[in-house]
């Protein structure tokens, strides 16, 4: 095996260290292109901690906000269901009760009061 002293010594023909050349050059780009393929790697998993970041704060927002949505949403459920309650309850009265009717005079139909 040769050192590094011994191949700086060696004398390459003008096609040979052209050839030379062409090999290194390869090889310094082929390290830059893969520097730049990790530097891109990391940028997408920089991207996508962000964003799971982003997605987690909107959640705990949403998930602070939800409770007092859902408390009006109940409160304005259980109102409504008081209501129908009424209502139902105000036609169950009207049933049971019975009619009342009054005769007005002898040429207008007997009329119900209730």
């Amino acid at each position: 095996m040769l050192t590094l002293k011994e191949l700086q010594q060696i004398q390459y023909t003008p096609a040979e260290q052209a050839q030379i050349d062409k090999e290194l050059e390869i090889v310094r780009l082929q390290k830059f292109s893969y520097e730049i393929h990790q530097k891109m790697e990391q940028k997408k998993e920089l991207k996508t901690k962000i964003q799971e970041e982003k997605e987690q704060k909107k959640n705990e927002n949403v998930s602070l906000a939800a409770p007092s949505i859902l408390d009006e949403v109940k409160n304005a459920l259980s109102s409504v269901k008081a209501e129908m309650e009424k209502h139902k309850q105000a036609r169950s009265y009207n049933k049971m009760m019975p009619a009342i009717y009054v005769e007005v005079s002898p040429n207008m139909k007997k009329s119900r009061l209730w």
